[in-house]
């Protein structure tokens, strides 16, 4: 499985290798993200809504809520509705599913709640419509994201002159049918299990016939903008991707087949996606069916499953939960009898418009790899993976983001500015940017060299978007944050030890010349900001800027030798340290055959800092070693 993953993670910056390795030697390709949007101002929301639940706080809870209301042909005419929750939510208007997985993960700031705004109109009809939302709250925290600790609802559209709210009005019931596994995947990922017994449940519970007299009503909580859900923020991220409901690919070896034992069937997804699985089986009622990925175990703990307990006959079930692989096993006790097995894909939507061909089969393959596994790290957020925690770490989002550039189009700008957003919303003491937020589980953790790539890719961002007011936002938080870094009077390099929250992960393989490659980024990072200050007439700054930048290349050329750069207490001569010599400009001309020597015949970097050591190839003009490096890597 290790290797699973090491290979996921190559899949994902090979794209920017052939982007690189194009623009010298093959078709030209662009960037399809060229044209800055403007961003029309909105006027604030009106707030009337209550959060409601049913007065419990128990974690992992799936909850239903209810509410008709009689509506007149002009209330209808034009009806938006804002809704926010804690965790997830499912929105049924008359019986017709309109939103499918709403909401984003809480922590764009240490204390807030995202919001989503629904057009609802064409959902509506003059007379009596029912509105049905299943909520499911985790109530627990995690890496990717920050739990208010209370499960609630916050629901409220204005028709014609009225608002309809969530209040004590509305009526609640805990849905019987989904289980605790008593099983937590792992520490990382907040998303539990599904376990589902179909004898418990209520299939019609949002439908209008449904009757819900013996609902218990709402308990309200409190108000929008109170604790403990803070402040509302608008989504500020499209609604997720389906792409419908298909059967697997091999469906067709398994119809109508009734197993005669216990059986673990292999279905097949074209590709690694995210997906919710589904049956329609015939069965007696009782048995016990899991369903699983070739990704749920793994090297840092379980990924999700579902668990599906029978009722008798026939009976037909979607998770709810998505999860993600290529390979699904469905383990199937005897006596079980096989309508259709099928999946959901759902993702961030957005469209693949980028494209690129080559006269080499080999980047071809690695293109539509890399636009693949870029993909499928995007949902709530940009990832590092979606398997075993589902978090935005900082280096993982810049390099994301750049391939996005190419692969997809503008949609995914929102995505990153959300990630920046959520990045500065999380900045505590002493200006330190965090690298993994919303960080409520494992406090706080500043990796400098993801950090100091991070403030990197906002330059890059503003390269291919053109958005100055991007730049406007981003640039004090930049500033502060390298002005953290003071010049050891020894060396004349900089250095961040008196920081608080420091890791200092190089790349977490092989030797790694920290001082030296920490410089080399800093070098890179600093001159990207000093151009920030002139786009933005920061005269002082740049002059500042300009003074310090000529400095550290003036000592850092004293760690040069006949290999390579290397500070005199690193082990060995760390080929990422003189990649990012070169990316930054640290390293003339005279450096890159001995350079090219060292990048062509080290390979202790890890597939994250094995993009720079490419890059850096392209950079000098050795494009045929970059390609033969690379195919070694892999």
């Amino acid at each position: 499985m290790k290797k699973k993953w090491i290979k996921l993670i190559i899949l994902a910056i090979a794209v920017v290798i052939v982007i690189l390795v194009a623009k010298r030697f093959f078709v030209q390709t662009e960037p399809v993200n060229s044209v800055p949007e403007q961003i029309a101002q909105k006027e604030p929301v009106e707030w009337h809504g209550n959060y409601i639940w049913d007065g419990t706080t128990e974690n992992n809870q799936w909850m239903c809520f209810r509410k008709r209301v009689d509506l007149t042909k002009e209330e209808i005419q034009k009806v938006v509705a804002q809704i926010a929750v804690d965790s997830k939510y499912w929105l049924y208007i008359n019986g017709e599913m309109v939103v499918r997985e709403g909401a984003v993960k809480r922590g764009e700031t240490m204390n807030s709640t995202y919001y989503d705004e629904v057009d609802i109109t064409k959902h509506l009809k003059e007379g009596t419509n029912t509105i049905a939302i299943l909520v499911w709250y985790w109530g627990d925290t995690s890496i990717s994201h920050n739990s208010s600790g209370q499960g609630a609802l916050l629901f409220q559209a204005k028709t014609g002159d009225h608002y309809l709210i969530s209040d004590e009005t509305w009526k609640v019931s805990k849905n019987p049918a989904y289980l605790q596994d008593k099983i937590r995947p792992n520490g990382r990922l907040i998303e539990y299990n599904v376990y589902y017994d179909a004898s418990l449940a209520s299939d019609n519970w949002y439908t209008q016939d449904f009757d819900d007299a013996k609902w218990a009503n709402s308990t309200v909580l409190g108000t929008a903008g109170s604790q403990p859900w803070g402040e509302l923020i608008e989504r500020n991220i499209p609604q997720f991707k389906d792409f419908g409901l298909k059967e697997y690919e091999n469906m067709v070896e398994y119809k109508d087949y009734t197993t005669e034992k216990k059986e673990t069937l292999t279905l097949k997804i074209p590709y690694n996606a995210q997906f919710t699985p589904y049956l329609k089986i015939d069965a007696p009622a009782g048995k016990k069916i899991t369903i699983k990925t070739d990704f749920y175990e793994n090297i840092n703990g379980d990924s999700v499953k579902c668990t599906y307990l029978t009722k008798a006959g026939e009976q037909e079930f979607e998770s709810p939960a998505w999860m993600n692989g290529e390979n699904v096993y469905y383990e199937i006790p005897a006596g079980v009898k096989i309508l259709s097995l099928g999946y959901r894909e759902s993702g961030y939507n957005t469209e693949m418009t980028g494209k690129f061909e080559s006269d080499d089969a080999f980047f071809n393959k690695i293109w539509q790899m890399g636009n693949r596994t870029l993909y499928v790290n995007m949902r709530d957020s940009y990832m590092d993976c979606p398997n075993r925690e589902r978090a935005q770490w900082m280096g993982d989002m810049t390099l994301e983001m750049l391939e996005a550039m190419y692969g997809l189009d503008t949609s995914a700008y929102d995505l990153y500015e959300k990630g920046i957003r959520t990045t500065i919303g999380w900045i505590q003491n002493e200006h330190v940017f965090l690298t993994v937020v919303p960080d409520s589980e494992e406090g706080v953790l500043h990796l400098p060299l993801q950090a100091l790539a991070g403030v990197h890719s906002m330059y890059q961002y503003y390269q291919y978007t053109g958005k100055r007011e991007f730049l406007e936002y981003v640039y004090p938080y930049v500033k502060n944050y390298l002005n953290l870094w003071y010049v050891r009077e020894d060396s004349g390099l900089v250095d961040n030890s008196n920081m608080y929250y420091i890791w200092e992960w190089g790349d977490s393989s092989g030797n790694v010349d920290y001082e030296a490659l920490e410089n080399a980024w800093y070098y890179l990072t600093l001159s990207e900001v000093s151009q920030m200050a002139d786009i933005l007439d920061y005269e002082e700054d740049k002059l500042e800027f300009g003074n310090r930048l000529q400095n550290l290349k003036q000592n850092y050329q004293k760690l040069w030798t006949e290999q390579g750069y290397k500070t005199p207490n690193a082990e060995k001569i760390d080929e990422r340290t003189n990649a990012m010599a070169v990316i930054s400009g640290l390293a003339d001309c005279e450096k890159y055959d001995t350079i090219t020597n060292l990048l062509t015949s080290s390979y202790d970097s890890t597939p994250y800092m094995e993009k720079y050591i490419l890059e850096a190839l392209c950079q000098m003009g050795k494009i045929e070693e970059a390609r033969r490096t690379h195919q070694i890597s892999l």
